[in-house]
C-alpha cells in the first residue's frame, strides 16, 4: 500500500486536558507506515508540550488560509481534526482541495461535511441521520501501552484507589475529593494514589498532601498503564480515562468536567460507572456514601468488575477498527471519484 500524507489537526489546552494529542499520538503508532504532520494554533500550550516531550514536531498556524497552504505544500491526502466542535467553513476549505477529512469527537456543523466523525462516547440517536458518525465503545481510541499489562485479580479486601482527573482537571476535582477522603480517614485503610496531569495549576495545593498516611502523589506519568492496572477502584472525570479504566476492569466513580462529559453515553452503572454528575450536582455526603459502598461492599464492587468485561473484549479491537474504516473509506471514496 502506497504511504498516505498525513495531516492531524490537534488540541491541547487546559479547558480541554491532553486527551486529544494522546490519542491521535496513539493513532500514529498504530499506522505507522503513512508520513504525519501535526498542526497546531499557538493556543494548544499542553498540545504543544506533550509533542516536545515526545520529540514530536510539529506546526503552528495562525488561521484556516495558513493551515489550507499548509495542506497544498505537503500533498496531504487525509486530514483527522481532534479539536472538539468544528464549523462548516474549516471543513469545506479543507475539502475544496479533494482531501478526505476525518474528525473525532465532533458536534459542531461541520460534521456534516467531513468523510467520517467518530463520536464514540456521544448518544447514537442524535447521529441516526448522519451515515458518516460512528458511536459507541468500538469506536473508541485506546493509548496502545496499556494491552501491554493483564488485568490483576479481583482483590476481596481493596488496597488502592486511583484518583485521577486527566489532563488539567480544570474543575479541580482533585483537592475536592482528595479532601474528603482524607477527612474520613480514608486513607487509614486504602492507598489513595492521586496522578496528575501535565496542565494540573494547583499543585501547591495539593503537594501537602505527600505527608499523609498512604497517600502517593504523581505528575505528568510516563507510564499511565502500569499505574492504573493498581488501582481496585477509581475516581475520574467523565473522559478517556474512564474507557482506560474499564479496560483494566476497575469499578470507577465518575464526575463530569462540563456539560460536554455529561453527554457521554459510557458513565452508568451497567457499564460499571457509579455517574454523579457535575461539581454542583452531587453532595459530599453523597460521594461519601459511594466511596464507602465500593470499599466495604464486595459483592457490589465485583459485579462492577463484571460489567466492565464486555467493554473490555470490545476495546481490545476498537483501534484497528477506526485504523481499518480510515483507510478503507478513504480508498473506496478515491476509486468512485476515478469513475
Amino acid at each position: 500500500m502506497d504511504k498516505l500524507n498525513i495531516a492531524i489537526n490537534v488540541g491541547g489546552y487546559h479547558k480541554i486536558g491532553t486527551g486529544h494529542i494522546y490519542r491521535q499520538i496513539s493513532l500514529i503508532d498504530e499506522m505507522p507506515d503513512h508520513n504525519y504532520s501535526i498542526f497546531l494554533t499557538p493556543s494548544q500550550t499542553l498540545a504543544q508540550k506533550v509533542c516536545e516531550d515526545n520529540l514530536i514536531e510539529y506546526f503552528l498556524y495562525k488561521n484556516i488560509d495558513e493551515l489550507i497552504k499548509y495542506f497544498k505544500k505537503l500533498k496531504i491526502n487525509i486530514v483527522i481534526n481532534d479539536v472538539l466542535d468544528t464549523d462548516e467553513k474549516l471543513i469545506k476549505n479543507i475539502k475544496k482541495e479533494n482531501i478526505f477529512v476525518v474528525n473525532f469527537e465532533d458536534r459542531g456543523n461541520g460534521i456534516k461535511y467531513a468523510d467520517i466523525v467518530i463520536n464514540d462516547m456521544y448518544p447514537p440517536d442524535k447521529y441516526k441521520d448522519n451515515k458518516n458518525v460512528y458511536t459507541g465503545t468500538e469506536y473508541s481510541f485506546m493509548r496502545r501501552d496499556l494491552i501491554l499489562y493483564k488485568v490483576k485479580d479481583f482483590n476481596e479486601i481493596p488496597k488502592n484507589i486511583i484518583l485521577t482527573f486527566g489532563g488539567s482537571d480544570p474543575s479541580n476535582y482533585t483537592k475536592r475529593i482528595l479532601n474528603l477522603l482524607l477527612n474520613c480517614n480514608i486513607n487509614n485503610k486504602i492507598n489513595i494514589i492521586v496522578i496528575l496531569g501535565l496542565g494540573y495549576k494547583y499543585d501547591d495545593e495539593i503537594l501537602k498532601y505527600k505527608t499523609k498516611k498512604n497517600v502517593i502523589i504523581l505528575k505528568n506519568v510516563k507510564n499511565m498503564g502500569r499505574l492504573l492496572r493498581k488501582g481496585d477502584i477509581a475516581i475520574t472525570s467523565n473522559g478517556r480515562t474512564l474507557l482506560e479504566l474499564t479496560y483494566f476492569e476497575i469499578p470507577s466513580i465518575s464526575l463530569a468536567q462540563n456539560d460536554r462529559e455529561k453527554t457521554h453515553i459510557h458513565a452508568k452503572i451497567e457499564n460499571g460507572v457509579i455517574f454523579l454528575g457535575k461539581k454542583n450536582e452531587f453532595t459530599d455526603n453523597e460521594f461519601i456514601k459511594n466511596i464507602n459502598k465500593l470499599i466495604n461492599d464486595k459483592e457490589y464492587r465485583y459485579n462492577l468488575k463484571k460489567k466492565m468485561k464486555n467493554h473490555k473484549q470490545i476495546l481490545l479491537k476498537s483501534n484497528k477498527k477506526i485504523c481499518d474504516l480510515i483507510i478503507n473509506k478513504y480508498h473506496s471514496k478515491l476509486i468512485d471519484n476515478h469513475q
